[in-house]
């Protein structure tokens, strides 16, 4: 009698970051606002219109993106920083607002922020981004003690001007080597592929549409885009695919000639041989294309495959080791020979 399975505990990452707390100061309707996140979640509960969606707007996944044009979680691109800063502004010519993050894991503290500054005169708003180990409110207060928020000589001056920047871009890609620990080429695929699948599902008719069965649309809408290496792997399988189709007919017909006594085998063992090497470069072909799909599926998070967690796990952590020993080249990988065609001589790897 077998026994009983025993299930093992969930996994934990103590080391990874989590959402701690968030914070609007002066932004919109929002004057000085601060959400707790119990365990890194959080729920907003009001009436239409009450400012939802607008506080998930503002600060996610905005404050990891720095991406001003899609704020809007409706993806209609109505909502921006213009009018969130002119909305709610009282009179106010020269607003300035804070939008922020606290992310913190043992021991360590993360502050992610964005200041935000709008020009009635020059009809313009501003964001300076920046990440700081000051905590709001123990060491770093972002209202004076007239409750005026901060300056940006002042911020400046708090946290240093180093971990300040203008540049949307270099915020991005400090919060993906900082934050989520991405960096490379293939790391800014992961975070790419990320931030995509946030910004769909935090829609908020998200739950309506999977009640409506549109559950495949949301996970599609969700991907990331197919890299152009995976896309020429697979222009090169079709065009194996046609070479192959060309050969077999070739060898019909000569095996019909054949019949006739219009040819003798020569020409059909000719055919036969164009058909098996036709047949070697299309699964070859389509090997490759295979693993390059599962490495960018694992490389963007899509696949999260565990070495310790089967066949498939362990073959793709060889093919992973391999690829870098011989220069990064995409591993052989059985290949399932047609009937009734003798096989060809391949190299695998053994899954």
């Amino acid at each position: 009698m077998s026994q009983p399975r025993q299930s093992r505990p969930p996994r934990r990452f103590d080391e990874r970051w989590r959402l701690s707390r968030a914070g609007i100061v002066n932004v919109w309707f929002y004057l000085d606002n601060e959400f707790n996140l119990s365990g890194g979640r959080m729920i907003l509960r009001g009436t239409n219109g009450s400012g939802k969606s607008r506080a998930l707007e503002m600060l996610l996944p905005f404050l990891l993106d720095a991406d001003r044009r899609r704020m809007d979680a409706t993806g209609a691109a109505r909502v921006s920083l213009d009018e969130l800063m002119r909305t709610g502004a009282q009179g106010q010519s020269n607003r300035t607002g804070y939008l922020w993050l606290e992310l913190a894991r043992p021991g360590e503290y993360l502050t992610v922020g964005a200041l935000v500054r709008n020009s009635q005169s020059a009809s313009s708003t501003k964001v300076w981004y920046f990440t700081t180990s000051l905590r709001v409110g123990e060491g770093l207060s972002l209202m004076s003690a007239t409750r005026e928020p901060l300056s940006r000589d002042a911020l400046t001056e708090l946290i240093g001007a180093d971990r300040i920047t203008e540049s949307a871009h270099t915020h991005r890609e400090h919060i993906r080597t900082l934050v989520f620990g991405l960096p490379g080429d293939a790391g800014r695929d992961r975070y790419d592929g990320l931030l995509q699948l946030l910004h769909t599902l935090r829609a908020p008719d998200v739950g309506n549409r999977i009640d409506e069965g549109r559950l495949p649309q949301i996970l599609l809408e969700s991907l990331p885009p197919l890299q152009e290496e995976a896309l020429s792997r697979a222009g090169e399988q079709l065009d194996g695919l046609t070479e192959t189709r060309l050969a077999q007919r070739r060898l019909e017909y000569s095996y019909e000639l054949l019949k006739l006594g219009a040819v003798d085998s020569r020409d059909v063992v000719e055919s036969q041989q164009s058909l098996l090497s036709a047949q070697d470069s299309y699964e070859r072909a389509l090997s490759s294309l295979q693993i390059a799909v599962l490495r960018y599926l694992r490389s963007t998070g899509t696949l999260r495959v565990d070495p310790t967690a089967g066949s498939l796990g362990v073959a793709m952590d060889r093919a992973a080791n391999k690829g870098k020993a011989k220069g990064d080249e995409p591993p052989a990988v059985p290949v399932q020979q047609p009937k009734n065609v003798p096989p060809v001589n391949t190299q695998a790897v053994n899954f």
